[in-house]
């Protein structure tokens, strides 16, 4: 149940997006897994992390982008669906799930974004200690069984 006095906690300021980093963007760059599954566009991980250096000035200008807009990407939108086994029988539909397999570069740019929005909601102490499961390094099984 939502904490009805959540607005009392909240700050007097407004939430403003700090500026995406070249150095910043080329970081998440080189840490993607070689091994990553590429989207519709194809652009492979491996590709990605190679040119890290070199392309992480235009990305920058390119993430920036929406987060001055409004405007989301289109093509970031669009995903590839693959079927993942879960158990018992292989021939059955209801025994696999779906996930759908991103544009790698809207992964890169959502994970930035996350990073912003995560810092200012910690320091701003808007995340309440029930929500471990959004918070890294914090894990806590008793949550299922409290309340």
């Amino acid at each position: 149940m939502p904490d009805p006095n959540f607005h009392q906690h909240c700050p007097g300021t407004r939430f403003y997006f700090s500026d995406i980093s070249v150095s910043n963007v080329a970081l998440r760059l080189q840490n993607l897994k070689a091994s990553k599954a590429t989207g519709v566009d194809n652009i492979p991980a491996k590709f990605l992390k190679a040119a890290s250096q070199i392309i992480a000035p235009s990305l920058t200008v390119i993430f920036k982008q929406p987060l001055c807009t409004g405007t989301y990407i289109n093509d970031w939108k669009l995903a590839r669906m693959s079927p993942i086994y879960k158990s018992e029988g292989r021939k059955k539909c209801e025994n696999y799930r779906p996930i759908s397999i991103l544009p790698i570069m809207s992964e890169v740019f959502e994970r930035e974004v996350l990073t912003k929005i995560y810092k200012y909601l910690n320091e701003n102490s808007l995340l309440s200690k029930s929500q471990s499961g959004i918070r890294t390094k914090t894990w806590n099984c008793g949550r299922a069984y409290s309340d």
